[in-house]
């Protein structure tokens, strides 16, 4: 999903808005990876998005690169882990 979070509900509405979706804040803890998978099903890109998470030191040779960070990895996993914000730091990291 793609846009502008706001803190409060002050909120003008105009012409040029297209919808408004309200979201309840349910920020659930993070458990540890079960290694389902689910991420590598939904990569578009063919990574292994757990074992990369789970092994930085070898991220090079997993194509870290290629991740395109569309987030699909954090939607689908099941432990609630934020695999795209991991990855973004690892890929940060090796720069």
């Amino acid at each position: 999903m793609m846009g502008t979070s706001i803190p409060s509900d002050e909120l003008i509405i105009t012409g040029d808005t297209n919808s408004i979706l309200i979201m309840e804040d349910n920020k659930q803890k993070e458990l540890p990876c079960i290694k389902c998978g689910k991420c590598t099903e939904v990569c578009p890109v063919n990574l292994i998005p757990s074992l990369i998470m789970n092994n930085p030191k070898k991220a090079k040779v997993l194509n870290i690169n290629k991740c395109m960070n569309c987030g699909l990895c954090s939607y689908v996993c099941p432990s609630k882990i934020e695999v795209r914000e991991k990855i973004k730091a690892i890929k940060e990291a090796l720069k």
